[in-house]
């Protein structure tokens, strides 16, 4: 991966791990009203999209080197994947649409990538 695919990674991985701590943090506060204890932690694990995320990230890890610069934002999508799932797994209510933001963010930013790199790999050929 090249800087710019690292650097996004990093600190989207930094963004995610803070926004999933504090989350957690958050939910674990005793409720001052009734609306607060519609989201809360519970574990429902959907185990066709966990077994499509572990085969999924086999795939990308297994095609790292033919990816080349598109591995960035490749690792980028799954994390948002990865993202989604963490909060469909452990948490029930409006909390889960946090996960949504945090996919959408990840798509935007794997966008932003590719079309980063598109560019470059044209200005290199001509």
């Amino acid at each position: 991966m090249n800087l710019a695919n690292k650097g996004a990674v990093w600190v989207l991985i930094i963004f995610a791990f803070f926004t999933i701590i504090f989350t957690f943090v958050e939910l674990n506060q005793p409720y001052e009203t009734p609306e607060d204890a519609q989201s809360r932690f519970e574990l429902h694990i959907p185990p066709l999209y966990t077994f499509l995320m572990i085969g999924a990230t086999y795939i990308v890890h297994k095609w790292n080197k033919k990816l080349h610069l598109f591995a960035g934002p490749c690792f980028i999508l799954l994390g948002g994947f990865w993202y989604l799932w963490i909060f469909r797994t452990f948490t029930t209510g409006w909390v889960m649409m946090q996960g949504l933001v945090g996919l959408f963010i990840s798509i935007i930013t794997c966008f932003i990538l590719v079309i980063f790199h598109l560019f470059t790999i044209r200005k290199r050929t001509r």
